[in-house]
């Protein structure tokens, strides 16, 4: 389903900032590179869909997606060692954690309420793009915790059978 994928993708970028702050600083690139990945999720799967059903939430966080992008970049064009880093990335962490929270307070709902044949197909559309930016990056997944992939189980008929994520 492709809020649990979102979801997911939340907690881990969650996770992975709280490590930056803890002192983990070689962190920074993954942070970037999973949020690279849910952006492209975001823009290509789930956005343009939720459009119709909620147009004014959608456009609240593409506003918020855009900041988190804006950060993101600044971020890297930092030089190694520049002051500003923790102050832009603690400025990241709080816009992801805003962004986030309003997504899964106000656009799951509607997605689990409008989409609930389509949240199967956006999950395994969401993998494909997933799949195809790994490619992109030479075909290795970036070093993580965990991975966000297929269920288990595999899928039938559009549900997923035998398990979760």
């Amino acid at each position: 389903m492709i809020w649990k994928v979102l979801w997911d993708y939340h907690k881990k970028i969650e996770n992975l900032l709280n490590r930056y702050t803890l002192g983990e600083s070689n962190l920074l690139n993954h942070i970037i590179e999973e949020m690279e990945v849910y952006g492209a999720i975001e823009d290509e799967v789930v956005l343009p869909v939720l459009a119709d059903y909620a147009p004014q939430q959608v456009e609240a966080q593409q506003d918020s997606h855009d900041k988190i992008k804006d950060l993101a970049g600044d971020i890297q064009n930092l030089e190694p060692g520049d002051p500003d880093e923790a102050r832009l990335v603690k400025r990241l962490q709080k816009q992801w954690l805003l962004h986030t929270s309003r997504e899964e307070s106000q656009l799951f709902p509607v997605i689990k309420r409008n989409l609930p044949d389509e949240m199967y197909v956006m999950a395994r559309q969401a993998f494909t793009v997933r799949q195809e930016l790994v490619a992109a990056r030479g075909g290795m997944a970036p070093p993580g915790q965990y991975f966000i992939g297929l269920p288990t189980g595999g899928w039938s008929k559009s549900k997923v059978v035998g398990g979760g994520w």
